[in-house]
């Protein structure tokens, strides 16, 4: 063992008890001997493809295991380990790839393409890559002058011995931020690094019990002293699980679970510890919940005595902080505070302490004079431990790494921090701040300039300006001001976010006229307006002030539930959903009288817009619903003369039943509920409406109320058993019953006694009479209709004003003249170019036309997915159902083998208030076709299918049947020429439903017994989760294909919550044939000859 080369030292740990657990990730273990076996066998990898010591090694892994294989690997090797994080833009990755030109790639097979993209685009460039799946297998890629040259997989490599490797040689590059829009990379040496570790295990004298977190961010030299303080003690590692970085309740679990020792991190990350602990914990008698945990040792963010006030409020008084000190340029830090137990003044920063071993702190004023206690001066860091400097960037590292000013004798490098501070009365350091534009932001050294760089480099943008603002933790944000007459705030956010990474994104953006200028004539920084709320919002926070705008932001507080909105906050940044926007639009009607398009609110995304655009829209009249006369016969909708088409020509008669159940809890009479059916037929004459032809064209017939003949049958419990078996029997009956357009009725109702106060109610509707939002609006009618004759209660129901009869001749008078030009000139060009509806290829044959059978399969994404898909929108703005759309379009994108997706999309057909409680077949199908291209974002698929879904509510009262018509389109019967995959998606709250006294009411989930399109999406809000389920034609999928795609949604989800930039030809989606299904295909393609 040599003690100055760190790998050596966890050698000789592995020797020493080989079976003890090294490594813990999620529920995996692994131990010495394993991490040292694997990493020798990847060592050997490198030195095979990669001779020359001294190397550059690209590492892009995820943190794990197989990261520290890698980094240990490298060492052996006598290479130099640089970590990436695949998220970066792909220009950064390129920039870093051209500055240092690694021999070799380690990743892994999910983010191997992002490292074949950056190699292929580098010119004359050899690049090895190693592809390690889960086990550690390797596959090797070779690119010769950037092109692929082929792949295997190594087998009987011949060992080599490992090359000798010197104190003094380079072993990792490390990249900082840098002022003139170049990060810098720093390359550190295995003396140095060994000499900091020592110092730890010695300083807080930890052996082999310690059980290390790692939190800190891999791609930061942090992360080292996370790795090899454990491993060289003979402890343990440990990483948390996938998610709980973000997710602090689930941290702080774990940092319990794991019995976590030691912790290095920001103080960002110890306060967001902290509040949890607070939030959860015992403010009289707290209570510890880290018991096991002794140090947390935090670097990189000034700490404050509130921070050491509120952390001994939370229990864990036995935990002692240090604060620790020093640039990345010394290797880790270098001064170090064992923070006493003293009371602290909340404000007052916490001292940097004194330095380590083989250290010095020279505070030097202008005179180049070693400083007095309490003069300020510039910090330089004398130690023999530093780095190398920047990699091939000599006249950088000479400008930071100088002779020592008070040294005239003798060379004496030293490290130039630009840091100012002062010693303290007792030799202490405080720091001060800086001389530069240089701040730290979550622990993250950014240079302003760089941040300002890469504004300016959007067409349009005549002038930047970055600062640095402190909130109310004291914690850094950037503040981005900007010149331009035509860039918008979002524009510049996507540009910087291509450009930067989301962790550089300002938390403001704000657009002006002009800056501040002071005498000198030069811009006056602390002149330039200060948002309200940093992080909170987007924008200051404006009063309302004309009377539209106070409306507006009063429904706005009740749509949003928030209690000061104000005129300037987007919409869709503070909690704003599809659904609501189609409340808000009805609720603009029903009080301003103005008809907005859905698209509108998605232009005008603020009450300073809309209140704008409404005042200044000619108030909307003539055109409201009005009662028809009676007559013999009624014009049906688009959508429902569809349905009659497909039932005329003999189509599956069952295909459009929509059965809807739900259990009821307490004392039921089916007489009382075959009187309140009587009633809801009564209120609903669409319930008591039949179709029928005249002059070969489909009319709706209504019929006049009566008592006679009501659709409803009871079942008690020992009839139920009898005669079907049980609910499930009777549910599937109703799924297959066949019902007579031109006789009626065309629905059915059934009550069920499962036991003693406890039923079931089978609702059964065909479509062409009902829609999803109607199933709920009839069963609310219902339970009121059953409480007001039950005497419970005195709730009654408002009448309605006019029936679907009347909105069906309404609807028509609309698709006439100047306005059917306008939505039928915008489909056609939608849909003029040829086109293939996208689907999922079938797993099995296909054969003759549909049948329409069908089975769905349940699934949800909980509540880290949601928080994860929901932090996606909020970067773009835009809805839960968007993001949805979006990522089937992604599937749709690698199942099919086309960029060309056409999907359908049920919109609501309710855009007005007076239609939200009325029952019948509004929905009406859209088209949606999204043009992909693989080198897309996911923010750029976001962006397209925001653009189509905007565009299609704007122009949504065009039925599909009037574009297949115009489009002289044709597919076999029974099959949707547009589109053979649908997506639909709402709110749990999107009808609210009356109560029962006495009464508890619970929708009940039914699995689809038919199918009408390949494969349909249903999404449904549940709060901070969505729940969701395939519907999918059994006869050409397996319910095995069905949960892989199910399994690729929620991968491509958690793919890009991590890496957002994320090119969608670089998504890896699992494709997997069962042989026996494949079999079985076959079969059914010979039968068919």
């Amino acid at each position: 063992m040599n003690k100055r080369i760190i790998h050596t030292v966890f050698d000789q740990q592995a020797v020493a008890a080989p079976e003890r657990v090294a490594v813990e990730e999620g529920r995996r273990s692994w131990t010495y001997r394993e991490l040292k076996e694997s990493s020798e066998t990847l060592a050997q990898y490198l030195l095979h493809y990669s001779p020359a010591t001294g190397t550059p090694v690209a590492v892009i892994l995820p943190p794990g295991f197989s990261l520290v294989s890698a980094l240990l690997a490298v060492f052996r090797s006598g290479n130099i380990y640089m970590p990436l994080d695949a998220s970066l833009p792909a220009k950064r990755l390129h920039t870093i790839f051209e500055q240092t030109r690694p021999a070799v790639c380690i990743t892994t097979p999910a983010l191997a393409a992002i490292a074949e993209n950056v190699i292929r685009e580098q010119s004359a460039f050899n690049c090895t890559m190693i592809v390690l799946d889960d086990e550690l297998q390797a596959t090797v890629k070779h690119y010769e002058d950037s092109t692929y040259a082929g792949a295997h997989v190594p087998a009987n490599i011949t060992f080599q011995a490992f090359p000798e490797v010197k104190p003094e040689d380079a072993n990792y590059i490390f990249y900082t931020s840098g002022s003139t829009g170049v990060a810098k990379a720093i390359v550190g040496c295995h003396d140095s690094l060994s000499h900091f570790i020592h110092w730890e295990m010695n300083e807080f004298k930890l052996d082999n019990s310690c059980r290390v977190s790692q939190l800190s961010q891999f791609t930061f030299d942090a992360s080292l002293r996370d790795i090899f303080v454990p491993l060289s003690t003979g402890g343990t590692l440990c990483f948390p699980p996938a998610g709980s970085r973000t997710n602090i309740p689930a941290l702080v679990e774990w940092l319990e679970q794991s019995n976590i020792f030691l912790v290095h991190c920001v103080p960002s990350v110890f306060r967001l510890i902290m509040r949890e602990l607070i939030a959860k914990g015992d403010k009289q008698a707290p209570v510890s919940r880290l018991p096991n945990l002794r140090h947390i040792l935090m670097s990189g963010e000034p700490l404050y005595g509130r921070d050491i006030l509120n952390w001994r409020s939370t229990g864990e008084g036995h935990v002692e902080l240090v604060n620790l000190y020093g640039p990345t340029e010394t290797t880790m830090v270098r001064t170090f505070n064992r923070i006493a137990d003293l009371p602290y003044d909340p404000s007052q920063p916490i001292h940097a302490g004194k330095p380590i071993n083989n250290t010095l702190i020279a505070i030097i004023n202008h005179n180049n004079g070693l400083c007095r206690p309490g003069e300020i001066g510039e910090i330089y860091i004398v130690t023999p431990f530093m780095t190398k400097g920047y990699y091939k960037n000599e006249t950088l590292t000479r400008s930071v790494f100088v002779q020592n000013p008070l040294v005239k004798d003798r060379e004496e490098i030293v490290y130039r921090t630009g840091d100012y501070g002062v010693y303290l009365e007792d030799g202490s350091i405080e720091i001060i701040g800086r001389k530069d534009e240089q701040v730290k932001v979550n622990g993250v050294r950014v240079e302003l300039g760089e941040i300002k760089q890469a504004v300016l480099r959007l067409p349009g943008i005549t002038g930047a300006e970055i600062i640095a603002l402190k909130n109310t933790a004291d914690e850094n944000e950037l503040i981005c001001y900007y010149l331009s007459a035509g860039v918008k705030e979002d524009a510049l956010r996507t540009h910087l976010e291509s450009e930067l990474g989301r962790s550089l994104l300002p938390a403001a953006i704000i657009r002006m006229d002009e800056f501040p200028l002071n005498i000198n004539g030069k811009v006056d920084k602390n002149a330039l307006p200060k948002p309200e709320k940093v992080l909170i919002s987007d924008d200051a926070y404006v009063a309302p002030v004309t009377p539209t705008e106070k409306k507006l932001e009063q429904m706005w507080q009740e749509l949003l539930g928030l209690t000061r909105v104000g005129t300037a906050i987007n919409f869709f940044r503070v909690g704003g959903a599809s659904l609501k926007v189609i409340k808000m639009v009805s609720d603009i009607f029903h009080i301003f009288n103005v008809s907005l398009a859905f698209a509108d609110v998605f232009v005008n995304n603020t009450i300073g817009q809309l209140a704008l655009l409404i005042d200044e829209t000619v108030k909307t009249g003539g055109a409201t619903i009005v009662p028809l006369p009676a007559k013999e016969h009624y014009d049906v909708t688009h959508a429902q003369r569809g349905l009659w088409v497909y039932d005329k020509l003999g189509g599956q008669k069952n295909l459009y039943n929509m059965v809807h159940a739900v259990e009821l809890k307490g004392s039921i009479k089916p007489a009382i509920v075959r009187e309140a059916l009587a009633a809801l037929i009564t209120r609903h004459e669409i319930l008591r409406t039949t179709f029928i032809e005249v002059d070969g064209e489909p009319k709706q017939r209504v019929h006049s109320a009566s008592n006679e003949v009501i659709p409803f049958a009871y079942f008690d419990r020992q009839q139920q058993l009898e005669l079907y078996g049980g609910i499930p029997s009777i549910i599937w009956a109703e799924q297959q019953r066949e019902f007579n357009l031109a006789t009626g009725p065309l629905f059915f109702n059934t009550l069920v006694q499962l036991d003693d106060d406890h039923y079931a109610m089978v609702f059964n509707w065909h479509h062409i009479i009902a829609d999803g939002w109607s199933q709920d609006v009839l069963l609310n009618d219902f339970l009121v209709l059953y409480n007001m004759l039950d005497g419970k209660g005195e709730q009654t129901l408002k009448p309605l004003r006019f029936q679907f009869r009347d909105y069906a001749e309404w609807i028509n008078r609309q698709l006439e003249g100047d306005r059917l030009q306008e939505l039928e000139a915008y489909w056609v060009a939608k849909f003029t170019a040829p086109f293939t509806p996208a689907t999922f290829p079938a797993q099995l044959d296909r054969t003759g036309t549909r049948a329409g059978i069908g089975h769905s399969i349940d699934f949800r994404l909980d509540r880290e997915m949601t928080r994860q898909l929901r932090a996606l929108t909020q970067v773009s703005a835009v809805t839960d159902y968007i993001a949805l759309n979006a990522i089937v379009n992604i599937l749709l994108y690698h199942y099919s083998g086309t960029g060309d997706i056409v999907t359908g999309a049920p919109f609501s057909g309710r855009p007005r208030t007076e239609l939200q409680d009325q029952a019948g077949f509004y929905v009406n199908l859209i088209a949606l076709r999204v043009a992909l291209k693989p080198e897309d974002t996911f923010l750029t698929v976001l962006d397209k299918t925001r653009e189509c879904i905007t565009g299609a509510h704007k122009y949504q009262d065009y039925p599909v049947d009037m574009l297949v018509q115009r489009l002289a389109l044709d597919a076999p019967f029974g099959r949707m020429p547009m589109f053979n995959v649908l997506i639909q998606s709402q709110n749990n709250l999107e009808y609210p439903l009356s109560s029962i006294e006495g009464l508890s009411v619970k929708q009940m989930e039914l699995a689809a017994a038919t199918s009408k399109v390949d494969v349909t999406f249903n999404f449904q809000e549940n709060g901070s989760e969505i729940l969701a389920s395939i519907e999918y034609d059994t006869e050409r999928y397996t319910e095995k294909g069905i949960r892989q795609i199910i399994d690729n949604f929620t991968r491509v989800i958690r793919t890009l919550s991590n890496l957002p930039a994320t090119q969608i030809k670089d998504i890896v989606i699992e494709r997997t044939i069962d042989e026996e299904e494949e079999e079985q295909s076959f079969m059914n393609a010979l039968s068919a000859l």
